[in-house]
């Protein structure tokens, strides 16, 4: 059973003004309204979602032991950060969402975007360079960051860390590419000896694809211009192959790219 005029009615499924059993009542909020407001008021805030919100309450209501008083009080809450802060995050639970002012979320991005450039421009506490706080707070270009005695700057920083936490979760450090060219030379020694692609990858003990892209590539696998470091050693572990000893494939050694075998005539 829904309660209507609650909270809790809202959010049982009655999500429309007009079809609430208090559309339009001079007393008691509709639940859309009473889950706004209830958003929106700290003091109702403290109230259960199964109390009813009436007219009365948004206006007279007691501030709640321990609440906070003083000039504070009489400042708008929302549409500012400190409505963020108190418990608004979201744009459409935000009064100043249905007005089409500036919500509290919008208030903190502001805020945080306008802090990030004033700390910049030399305004407030110094940054810290050579720091991840020192990038938090705005110092995200390395020309322009004064780093510090070792010469690191804010960005370097930030991503050593970031590499620091990956290590920790367990995530393997990226390999560093390196030119293909070398290992290119090497495949088409061997195929220019009637090796196939096939052959030559089982050689090497990598796959077929890598061994395709290196090669130069078909209308399926794009050229590689760059390959992992382990990569390069297998094929080059392979070595040339010897002209004098073997002008032209076997049948026993060449497999040709369509992965039939040629059989001796």
């Amino acid at each position: 059973m829904v309660l209507h005029g609650t909270p809790a009615g809202y959010e049982r499924g009655c999500r429309s003004r007009g079809g609430c059993q208090h559309h339009r009542s001079a007393e008691i909020l509709t639940c859309v309204d009473a889950h706004i407001a209830r958003q929106a008021d700290f003091r109702l805030s403290r109230l259960p979602a199964t109390a009813q919100v009436r007219r009365a309450m948004l206006t007279a209501a007691p501030s709640p032991p321990g609440a906070d008083s003083g000039p504070a009080c009489a400042l708008p809450v929302h549409g500012t950060l400190w409505g963020y802060r108190r418990g608004c995050r979201g744009h459409r639970e935000c009064p100043q969402w249905r007005t089409g002012l500036r919500t509290c979320v919008e208030a903190k991005r502001l805020y945080a975007t306008e802090y990030a450039k004033n700390r910049g421009r030399g305004h407030g506490a110094p940054i810290a360079h050579g720091t991840t706080a020192g990038y938090f707070a705005g110092c995200r270009d390395r020309s322009a960051c004064a780093g510090d005695e070792a010469g690191v700057t804010c960005p370097d920083a930030r991503n050593s860390h970031k590499r620091a936490l990956a290590r920790r979760a367990g995530t393997p450090q990226r390999e560093i590419p390196v030119d293909a060219a070398v290992a290119a030379t090497r495949v088409a020694a061997w195929r220019s000896q009637g090796y196939s692609l096939r052959k030559i990858a089982q050689l090497a003990g990598v796959g077929r694809s890598t061994v395709m892209a290196i090669a130069g590539g078909t209308d399926e696998q794009s050229s590689r211009s760059r390959i992992t470091a382990a990569t390069l050693s297998a094929i080059l572990a392979i070595g040339m192959p010897d002209v004098s000893v073997r002008s032209s494939p076997t049948d026993s050694e060449e497999v040709p790219a369509s992965g039939s075998r040629r059989r001796a005539g």
